[in-house]
């Protein structure tokens, strides 16, 4: 998981997660996790969506239940998160069958990665008609794919592209 927007909730979950990840000693990531919990208390779902990842990380259960939490609040990447500890397993959390509802849950509220996934996996076994069309689905997936890459200069990923990043961005590779 990428670092947040520097300005989340006034820079302090860009400061408490870079601390985590690219803070070094194992006292950084205690004080770095210190401060998430901190901010996540206040309810901010992505500071618990981070703080779980984190937790799974770490072997700890309760990143399971704080993406249960989240995703009864409907909050989408919560769900793509829990597709994946079921899907691949995670402590005796091992469904494949749950993993792949989680991610149906999260496609229909627009996630991308998850409907490449259950694309995929709906493709592994069905007949060569369907796996083609899948396939044209995949490909009519790429350029929001290609959208949610988009970084600028300070290698932050980009939410919304303005015509005028787009011809700064063409005229500076252009050169």
């Amino acid at each position: 998981m990428e670092l947040p927007d520097e300005d989340a909730l006034g820079g302090q979950l860009y400061k408490a997660v870079a601390l985590y990840y690219h803070g070094g000693t194992p006292e950084n990531k205690l004080i770095a996790k210190s401060r998430l919990e901190s901010l996540a208390a206040s309810g901010d779902l992505e500071t618990n969506l981070r703080l779980a990842v984190i937790e799974l990380g770490e072997s700890d259960m309760r990143g399971v239940n704080r993406l249960r939490n989240l995703a009864a609040k409907k909050y989408m990447p919560a769900f793509y998160e829990l597709g994946n500890v079921y899907y691949f397993g995670f402590g005796d959390l091992g469904d494949k069958d749950e993993g792949l509802s989680y991610w149906r849950k999260a496609a229909e509220f627009g996630h991308i990665y998850s409907k490449l996934n259950v694309l995929k996996i709906g493709s592994q076994n069905a007949a060569f008609p369907v796996r083609v069309m899948n396939v044209f689905k995949i490909w009519g997936l790429l350029p929001k794919l290609l959208y949610l890459m988009l970084r600028n200069k300070n290698d932050q990923r980009i939410l919304g592209v303005t015509p005028s990043y787009w011809f700064s961005f063409w005229a500076i590779n252009a050169s």
